[in-house]
């Protein structure tokens, strides 16, 4: 292991990059002994290990256990919407997507596969595939920042993409704005 961090490049922007040890904080007292034997938790302790070590070579925040009792700092949607996603942002991470929500903010978060998330810690580059059309759904509850929407909804239609009627906006948030 070690031999491979040696060899590793320095990633590009570390303040810009945050880890979570957070849905694993309490696998040992969850998981089957079925599944110990099968070495699933000592497998889980190796990458908590590994993290721990990758950020610190790394200059990386990471969110981790807490130091005077079992739990961890937070959970990594929480702490995304509480602590670093402002409007306007785009945050990426290799979460599942069910965690890509910006529950109120106007803020793009992407979940990527983490291969992908990894290279662009290096490259700083993140390649997707835009589809042919798209189809854009905006939610937003009565008593939403209205002047917040709005700033969303027209940065969506100033697109080049989306003037050119490759997509459609639909959902509560676009029909309550559209009078």
């Amino acid at each position: 292991m070690n031999a491979t961090w040696a060899k590793m490049p320095k990633v590009n922007d570390a303040s810009s990059i945050i880890f979570f040890r957070d849905h694993l904080t309490f696998l040992d007292e969850v998981i089957s002994e079925e599944k110990k034997k099968l070495g699933l938790l000592d497998l889980a302790t190796q990458l908590k290990l590994k993290q721990q070590d990758f950020a610190a070579k790394q200059g990386i925040k990471l969110h981790g256990e807490l130091k005077d009792r079992k739990g961890s700092e937070g959970i990594c949607h929480a702490i995304v919407l509480e602590s670093y996603a402002l409007a306007g942002t785009t945050h990426i991470g290799s979460d599942s997507p069910h965690a890509a929500r910006g529950r109120g903010l106007v803020v793009s978060l992407l979940a990527l596969e983490p291969r992908m998330c990894f290279n662009s810690w290096i490259t700083k580059d993140v390649r997707v595939k835009v589809p042919e059309s798209v189809r854009i759904v905006i939610r937003a509850s009565e008593n939403a920042n209205a002047n917040g929407v709005r700033i969303f909804i027209l940065k969506i239609l100033s697109l080049d993409y989306v003037r050119s009627g490759k997509a459609a906006g639909e959902g509560d948030g676009v029909r309550r704005r559209s009078d």
